[in-house]
């Protein structure tokens, strides 16, 4: 909540001393384009007011009382920076086009209004994901259908006739409520989060639905349940979505006549029964932050344990390819809508993977694009086969770099080039 009040205030950078690169601010910060480093040792202890600091988020470096010299290099690298992403957008109209002409969606996470126009600037083909748990977060009570219903028919409205993909609230975790106080949990990454939350609360639970469900009537809403684990779930979360559209209907307000219901694949156990889930939800998204931190037992929030967490992880490709093989069976629309879509290396390695759909932060869209440009899907299917052969996150992250290190020099470093 804090960071996404900065988007109001002329904040240059964020450095903190807890989170990593999936936690909530990290991703808001990347969102808003703010440069920020997290997860620095002894931050406070070394800073003081009135230091000039240079807050590196390209390579995640802070560096306290700099040398003038150290000062000129950067303003040359945030200059070179500023030129390159530029260039990117300058192409932002077209749309994200594989060497051989295959066609890969790229859509954005948002987590505020204000940032539809930012990702259609951007060139985003609509909206991956609205995190709608900004809206309940440090309240003492729930957001109402109406307040609701004006934010979601806007969004909808400024995306129209580009998909908009509205997820329940997934509070809980490292997203506390106030709305739903309780007992403080000991593990709040595996306790009352998400679905579990809203089935739990069918009042609040069932006022966003309906205002998602009136939202649908000024655009393509479809809308994604979070932190999905069983079969159970869904069918209880489609029953309220039935109530909700009953209730609308009670009282003449217009909606949609489809409304797609998806899940997000972000549990081991929904992955695992990726096919059933195919079968009975309208479409899948893969969370691949959750996933990860599931999948491995690491916090997502953990400084001490972020350097294990990769996205190479064999364990992760496997669950990944199973799912996307779930999706293709059933001919069921898949995104993937974690970080693992916002870095070239790992976006690439997705649609070698087999996915086709990627939302990722508004920021990231213009070098996605690019990198999908320089390469083919026989090259992505070819070094995906590979990959799913290592036994090691280092492995196949040498694997995909040798790979695609020489196409993809200029966006690794994201510079230009000073030479």
């Amino acid at each position: 909540a804090d960071t996404a009040a900065m988007s109001k205030e002329p904040v240059l950078a964020i450095v903190t001393e807890t989170g990593t690169r999936t936690s909530h601010t990290a991703i808001m910060a990347r969102a808003l384009e703010i440069p920020a480093v997290v997860g620095v040792a002894d931050l406070l202890a070394t800073v003081s007011a009135g230091d000039w600091v240079i807050v590196d988020g390209l390579r995640g470096e802070v560096i306290v009382g700099p040398t003038p010299e150290m000062v000129a290099e950067a303003e040359k690298r945030r200059s070179r920076h500023e030129a390159f992403v530029e260039q990117l957008r300058g192409d932002r109209e077209r749309q994200a086009t594989m060497a051989d002409g295959t066609i890969v969606h790229l859509r954005a996470n948002i987590e505020l209004p204000a940032e539809v126009q930012i990702a259609l600037d951007q060139g985003a083909e609509g909206i991956g994901l609205f995190r709608s748990e900004l809206l309940y977060i440090e309240r003492a009570t729930p957001p109402s259908e109406e307040e609701q219903y004006a934010i979601y028919k806007a969004i909808a409205e400024a995306c129209a006739p580009r998909p908009v993909v509205l997820r329940t609230f997934d509070i809980g975790g490292d997203k506390l409520p106030a709305i739903v106080p309780g007992p403080r949990e000991a593990n709040p990454a595996l306790g009352r989060r998400a679905i579990r939350l809203a089935l739990a609360h069918e009042g609040i639970f069932l006022e966003q639905l309906r205002a998602m469900v009136r939202a649908s009537a000024h655009g393509s809403v479809r809308i994604l349940l979070p932190m999905i684990s069983t079969l159970g779930e869904l069918r209880e979360a489609r029953r309220l979505l039935r109530q909700a559209i009953e209730e609308v209907d009670q009282r003449g307000q217009p909606h949609a006549a489809d409304i797609p219901l998806g899940v997000m694949i972000e549990v081991p156990s929904a992955a695992i029964l990726a096919s059933a889930f195919a079968k009975e939800a309208d479409f899948l998204s893969i969370g691949t932050n959750d996933l990860v931190q599931y999948t491995l037992a690491i916090d997502r929030t953990s400084r001490a344990l972020a350097h294990m967490a990769s996205h190479f992880e064999p364990a992760l490709l496997h669950l990944l390819k199973h799912v996307v093989l779930a999706a293709q069976e059933h001919e069921k629309p898949l995104s993937v809508c974690g970080a693992m879509a916002s870095e070239p290396l790992s976006a690439l390695l997705l649609v070698g993977l087999g996915v086709r759909e990627l939302s990722m932060e508004a920021a990231a869209l213009p070098e996605i694009k690019e990198a999908l440009s320089r390469i083919t899907v026989a090259e992505l299917e070819a070094m995906a086969e590979v990959a799913l052969t290592k036994t090691t996150a280092q492995e196949v992250e040498a694997h995909v770099r040798a790979t695609l290190e020489p196409r993809l020099g200029d966006l690794l470093s994201g510079e230009v080039s000073s030479g």
